[in-house]
Parts: C-alpha cells; structure tokens; sequence
C-alpha cells in the first residue's frame, strides 16, 4: 500500500517586552511543529513544542499598618503603628517543552504518549524597610478632615525601632510529567481506555535574610501619601552605615520533592 505525510507544520513566535522600572528588555520565544503520517501502518502523529521567558523586574511599595489606637485607650485618635517601604526586584527565567505522539493502527485502537517538562530559576533580592511604634506622649500630629485618623505626625521616637532588611530568596523548580494511554472499541457497545501517568517534581530555595537596626531619635510623616506612607527623619543621617547595627541574620534552605504514578482504566458500555 502507499505510505506518505503532509508537510511538517511549523509555528514560531518570538517578541522583546520592555520594561520601564527595571530598564531591561524581556524575550519570549516558542515554537512547535507537528506532522502525521499515513500508510500500511495506519496514522501517526506527532507533535514538539518549546518556550523560553527571561526577565527582570522592578517593584517599589509603599504600606502602612490598619489604624489602631495610637495615643492610648482613651484616645479615640487612630493610626498605623508601622510605616514602611518595599523595594523589590529580581530575575525570572523560565524553559518549557511538551511533546505528544499518536499511533492509530485501525479505526478501532489508538495509542499515545504525551508529556510535558518545566523549568524555573527564579532569584530576587527585597530590601524592607519598616518605621515601627514612633508614637509618644509628645506626638504632634493633624487629622484627616471630618475622621479622628491621624493625617500627619512629628514626634520623639519613644520606642526606635527602626528596621532595615535585606532578603535575597533564590529559587529553582523543575516538574516532568509523563503519560501513555490507549482506546480500544471493542465492539459496538463496549470501549475501553486506559491511561498510566508519572509526575516528578523538586524545588529547592536558598533565602538569606540580614537585618539592621538604626535609633533615629525623631520620625516625621504623612500616613497617606500616594496610596501608602511616607516618613523622614529630621537631622539624622540614614544613609551613614555608622548608624546601624547588626539585629539578626537569617540562613534559611528549604528543599521539596514529589512523585506520583497513576493508572486509571474505564470500561464503557453504550448498548
């Protein structure tokens, strides 16, 4: 008997998003290409397919804590206890493939094999900065018109705890996955599939953590500035490393694996 095919079907795409906060350029790119086949043998068919993303990102917030009772029970003057900014970038890559492959031998059997694989690298480094409980009896402050919540403040810092984290979370994961099946019509009322699966999955992460305290003796602020707050503090140098001390430091490693196989088998009766 004759055996032939069609033309292999390609399909690239590929693209450069830019990004403004980080001021790098993000490629993207993927591909597949699939053919079939048709002869003595019966039909095959046979698909590949591939992507890469790699990127740098830039994220700037700023927070406060939900208002409390800042002056003392008997106050009915509220505000966040704590102020701080996040400053946040990192690196993204990420690699894909999936494959699949389909025998059909006669209109009444088909075989397959599928799967897919991913890799992520993923690294980033936080820095965190927290302005904590800077109210005292001395706190000179305004209001937010017509609410008792606290718009502006100056005051001596009664407890200076001021925070200054720098946390550097690398992570790396990979998940395979892997699967054959077939289909069998037995007759006109019965059809049988059955389909046998394999997962593997592993992830680790390396995530340092330094902190550094620093005793400005005067925080002054706004609670809402854009969305989040905003703190200074007058006559003192915050970019002196003199002024800080070592607080702590965190080596932390995490690490995870996973497998799973699963079969399922279904028996169809359509009288």
């Amino acid at each position: 008997g004759r055996q032939g095919g069609r033309l292999p079907a390609h399909h690239v795409q590929a693209r450069v998003e830019h990004r403004a906060k980080s001021e790098t350029d993000y490629p993207q790119a993927s591909g597949t290409i699939s053919n079939r086949w048709k002869g003595d043998f019966g039909e095959i068919g046979a698909l590949l397919g591939v992507s890469y993303q790699k990127g740098n990102y830039h994220d700037e917030v700023t927070w406060n804590s939900p208002p409390v009772s800042v002056l003392g029970a008997a106050s009915p003057v509220t505000g966040p206890l704590d102020l701080g900014h996040t400053l946040y970038q990192g690196k993204r890559e990420r690699t894909a493939a999936n494959w699949a492959f389909q025998w059909r031998p006669n209109r009444n059997l088909e075989m397959f094999a599928e799967g897919w694989s991913t890799r992520i690298d993923h690294d980033a480094q936080r820095q965190f900065f927290v302005a904590g409980q800077a109210w005292s009896p001395n706190t000179q402050y305004t209001l937010i018109p017509g609410t008792n919540q606290v718009a502006t403040m100056t005051s001596v810092n009664a407890n200076p705890f001021t925070l200054s984290s720098t946390q550097a979370p690398n992570d790396d994961s990979e998940t395979h996955q892997g699967a054959i099946g077939a289909r069998w019509k037995v007759n006109d009322d019965w059809t049988i599939t059955t389909e046998l699966a394999r997962t593997n999955s592993k992830w680790k992460q390396d995530f340092p953590i330094l902190d550094l305290l620093t005793s400005p003796p005067t925080v002054a602020g706004e609670t809402y500035r854009n969305g989040g707050g905003y703190f200074t503090y007058p006559g003192y140098d915050m970019m002196n490393p003199a002024n800080y001390r070592l607080h702590t430091f965190f080596d932390n490693w995490s690490a995870a694996r996973g497998q799973s196989n699963d079969w399922r088998t279904d028996a169809t009766w359509n009288p």
